[in-house]
């Protein structure tokens, strides 16, 4: 009975730590994908993002000037 659960026991230890580094592994190169990959499209999207943001708050200070300037000595 002893040497089935001893066994049984190594068994389970060598399964876990099989099973361990694959995880590990999994997790490194998932992380390493998710760095090269996600990364550089993150990074693309929030460029854009910045620089429409940027383009539409200096069309409209701009027009705004503009229609003060114009439009001022009519008001």
């Amino acid at each position: 009975m002893s040497e089935s659960t001893e066994e049984h026991g190594k068994f389970m230890l060598k399964r876990n730590k099989h099973t361990n580094t694959i995880k590990n592994i999994f997790k490194h190169s998932s992380n390493e994908n998710f760095t090269m990959s996600n990364l550089s499209k993150y990074n693309k999207t929030i460029i854009g993002f910045s620089i429409v943001i940027t383009i539409l708050i200096t069309m409209s200070l701009l027009f705004k000037f503009i229609l003060k300037k114009k439009y001022l000595p009519i008001l």
